[in-house]
């Protein structure tokens, strides 16, 4: 423990605009520490957590699909369904939003923090269990906890408000920095490269997917989007029209399979909501449904 990873001070890339990082919900009351986000991490994974000690937090938000489940609805301790699809946690830190959870229910992700732990279904510390009090009684008796409790917050008293902001603060240094979608995002502001409008070839025209062979010259001469979209491997972007500009790498990461953010809609994400919305923007005289990013991207399931 005497070198924690760096939670606190993360070196955020330039796509991460100041527009994107005045979005930050940390409070002022809880920063990131990186010994308070190690704490967070330790609980995340620990099936201590569960009344039967079956299941962790990470059972319900999978690191490898972005910090959300494969399926629609994920099983608790008992084997009992959740009511709604386990929320992804990758970016909750710029969440603009005024509540947490599908039905809007927490204040924060402080408050939203334990609520799948008191959950009946989910991890089981429910009234009928004892709630949190039986939860901080077993965390007590481990050899682990008191110490990282003393570690990141200077005593070895283990209450709800402490397990609360660790969890919080781990949540919050979820960032997605290397996705797909980053990497056409950052495309956005980098320089166009080549000759100029209207001698781009384009990219796409290739795919055998749902896309078919595109949507004609695109927008500067190239073959337009290509297929790809149902496994093709085309999908380059509206040509390359000026150079390799900042239109044809955002929307070519996408369809090119975004695999970085999920080909699978596992969830509905940031990156997916921004890229639909560019679809609908840059796609309005097209009828074909199947090039809906929103429709594809179930297609690929």
């Amino acid at each position: 423990m005497a070198n924690p990873m760096n939670y606190a001070n993360p070196e955020y890339p330039s796509h991460y605009t100041e527009r994107t990082l005045d979005d930050d919900n940390t409070p002022a009351t809880n920063p990131v520490t990186d010994e308070g986000a190690t704490l967070g991490r330790v609980l995340f994974y620990d099936k201590e957590l569960s009344i039967n000690r079956t299941i962790s937090c990470s059972s319900c938000h999978e690191q490898s699909l972005g910090f959300t489940a494969s399926k629609r609805f994920s099983t608790g301790f008992a084997g009992g369904e959740t009511g709604r699809h386990s929320m992804r946690l990758a970016n909750a830190r710029f969440f603009a939003g005024e509540h947490m959870c599908w039905d809007e229910r927490a204040e924060n992700l402080e408050d939203q923090a334990l609520q799948p732990v008191m959950d009946g279904v989910e991890m089981g510390f429910d009234a009928d269990a004892g709630g949190l009090d039986a939860l901080v009684t077993r965390l007590e008796g481990t050899s682990y906890y008191p110490v990282l409790f003393e570690w990141a917050f200077g005593s070895t008293q283990i209450t709800e408000t402490r397990m609360r902001s660790a969890l919080a603060q781990y949540v919050r240094s979820i960032v997605s920095t290397a996705s797909r979608f980053d990497e056409g995002l950052a495309a956005v502001g980098a320089p166009a490269r080549g000759p100029g409008p209207g001698s781009g070839r384009g990219r796409g025209g290739g795919g055998r997917g749902a896309g078919g062979r595109g949507l004609g010259d695109g927008l500067g001469g190239g073959r337009g989007l290509g297929g790809g979209l149902g496994g093709g491997g085309g999908g380059g972007g509206l040509g390359d029209g000026p150079g390799r500009g900042p239109i044809a790498g955002l929307v070519g990461s996408f369809f090119a399979g975004a695999a970085g953010v999920s080909a699978r809609l596992t969830v509905v994400c940031v990156a997916t909501l921004a890229l639909a919305a560019l679809g609908a923007t840059i796609l309005p005289a097209h009828r074909a449904s199947t090039l809906n990013p929103m429709r594809a991207l179930r297609q690929e399931e």
